[in-house]
């Protein structure tokens, strides 16, 4: 007997882990089951062309064929919290304090993207190990750096300049690639890399 490969999306997130799911996957988990006339997948890609509008309303959820009153009050709830959610992140992010370096890390295996931000005023020692560490826990095989100031730097562009080949020289010994690293205070941007 041949074994199937294919994954159903709650047996892909046991398996593989939630960001591996498509957007479509993700609803179908979300949603649970369908009906004999109108299967999970049916569901989910009709509720997907529907938040192509926008959110919608249970109203709006409930003319999607397969879908009732239980089910799109389920719906609005998770697209309440994730707006919730994205808003809480944005909050955090706009609190920041400078100066700060942001590091995207990128694993394409996964098609992932994670960021983080360090203290700029930690040791450059410091701040490749922590850089480093954060690249070996996301799998990232390339990072991106942003050094963010809110006036002219205090720091010296060549302190930054060893900064940065002290993380490019560091990431290599692991694999990673160090693909772009800028500077930026107000609107003034200098690429460094």
């Amino acid at each position: 007997m041949k074994e199937s490969t294919h994954l159903r999306p709650r047996e892909k997130i046991v398996q593989q882990a939630v960001h591996a799911l498509s957007d479509n996957e993700l609803l179908q988990v979300i949603i649970g089951s369908g009906a004999a006339q109108f299967p999970v997948r049916y569901i989910a890609r009709r509720v997907q062309s529907v938040l192509k509008e926008g959110i919608p309303s249970i109203q709006t959820l409930r003319q999607v064929n397969g879908v009732g009153e239980a089910l799109a009050t389920r719906l609005v709830a998770v697209f309440e919290m994730a707006s919730r959610l994205s808003r809480i992140t944005s909050e955090q992010h706009s609190s920041v304090s400078f100066p700060y370096i942001e590091v995207e890390y990128f694993d394409f295996s996964n098609r992932q993207l994670t960021i983080f931000r360090f203290d700029r005023n930690e040791p450059n020692s410091l701040l490749t190990r922590n850089i480093c560490k954060q690249a070996l826990l996301t799998a990232a095989s390339r990072l991106s750096v942003g050094l963010y100031y809110s006036q002219a730097p205090s720091l010296s562009a060549l302190d930054d300049l060893c900064f940065i080949r002290e993380l490019h020289t560091a990431a290599e010994l692991f694999g990673v690639s160090v693909n772009s690293v800028h500077r930026q205070w107000g609107t003034y941007r200098k690429e460094l890399l």
